[in-house]
């Protein structure tokens, strides 16, 4: 049987990109648990640099371009954009070259001071912009996720932005020490018009017999605290996760992975640019890459291939004599990619494992 695969991606180019994700910084006051920025919540991880992009990093992309784009996502995949310090500098920015477009900020809430959060209100109040608040419970309950988060700072920012009128939402990840308390927080939400959307989280691992393991949450120091189950769990499913058991070793690489001798065929790859994910991400290096599935795997010892693909990443980021058009005319966006979804690579993996994992099927499996 001859196996069929497609592939479904508009590629990104200059003037089609209208959906950016951007990675401002890699810092963050928060210690979530299944943030890669630590291991479990506790050991900051080495790939963590401290970085942050600039005002002048986005004016180096061009008034055509930043015009062009609807939609500006600033979230963080290894930090909080909040702690980028010119944060506000690049929110005005944007808008002076596009008053109509669309800026969404995923914050935990708990950095900056109530001052800078109305003068940041004030800039978003009649616009399309919104501060996305990342809450998951109340006063008692939301550190347990958003480890290191004081409620008092978050909730008093949240009322300083909140205030001006600015649109603002409320995203809150349903565990089981806090799903008592999805009823009150939509009582909270509807007193000051915040609009509240309750997710399911990811992170929760099966085990065999039907089981779930727990998040295990660990301290600065690596020491276990406490775990999180996921909600509505009956006592019957839930697994065991040992203190310990699961923590990398710095600079360990995984040679289990499933991909490294796949064949041209065995999968279908669907990619999600342009439809369920943006157009294009930024990473907080300023690195222009596809998506932030493969930006998010820049640094990290265990994807060898991730690494020899982006070994020179100053030739993905902007500067006065490597323009974004040409990054995105570069062998990566116009060849290594597309082989690398199609399953073309000249050297084994043949596919990008790293989209296999996040946008791929087992033909069989179809």
């Amino acid at each position: 049987m001859v196996k069929v695969f497609t592939i479904n991606i508009d590629m990104p180019t200059f003037d089609n990109i209208k959906r950016v994700h951007v990675e401002l910084t890699d810092k963050c006051n928060a210690e979530c648990p299944m943030c890669v920025r630590r291991v479990w919540g506790g050991v900051l991880r080495p790939v963590i640099q401290n970085i942050e992009l600039n005002l002048d990093y986005f004016k180096l992309l061009d008034d055509d371009f930043i015009s062009n784009v609807e939609y500006w996502m600033l979230c963080g995949v290894k930090g909080d954009p909040i702690a980028c310090t010119e944060l506000f500098e690049i929110c005005e920015y944007l808008l002076s070259k596009n008053p109509q477009t669309e800026i969404s900020i995923r914050t935990n809430g708990g950095f900056r001071s109530t001052d800078w959060w109305t003068q940041l209100g004030n800039l978003f109040v009649g616009t399309n912009c919104e501060v996305m608040f990342g809450i998951d419970g109340l006063e008692d309950t939301n550190h347990l996720y958003r480890k290191n988060v004081k409620w008092n700072k978050l909730w008093d920012n949240v009322m300083a932005y909140n205030s001006t009128g600015a649109k603002t939402s409320w995203q809150y990840l349903v565990f089981e020490h806090n799903q008592h308390q999805v009823d009150e927080a939509k009582v909270l939400a509807s007193k000051y018009n915040i609009n509240l959307f309750v997710q399911e989280p990811f992170g929760f691992a099966e085990q065999e017999g039907n089981k779930i393991q727990p998040i295990n949450v660990y301290n600065r120091e690596g020491e276990y605290i406490y775990n999180i189950w996921p909600a509505n769990l009956e006592e019957e499913r839930k697994g065991v996760l040992e203190p310990g058991e699961g923590i990398p070793n710095a600079g360990e690489v995984d040679n289990s992975i499933h991909w490294m001798d796949v064949n041209k065929g065995d999968y279908n790859v669907s990619c999600k640019i342009g439809n369920e994910a943006d157009d294009l991400y930024i990473d907080g290096s300023g690195a222009i890459m596809p998506c932030c599935y493969l930006g998010a795997s820049i640094g990290y010892d265990d994807d060898n291939q991730i690494q020899e693909i982006f070994r020179d990443l100053n030739s993905f980021i902007p500067s006065k004599t490597n323009t974004l058009s040409d990054i995105l005319s570069n062998t990566f966006f116009t060849k290594t990619l597309l082989n690398g979804i199609s399953g073309d690579l000249s050297t084994k993996p043949v596919y990008i494992g790293k989209c296999l994992e996040t946008c791929g099927m087992c033909a069989d499996s179809r």
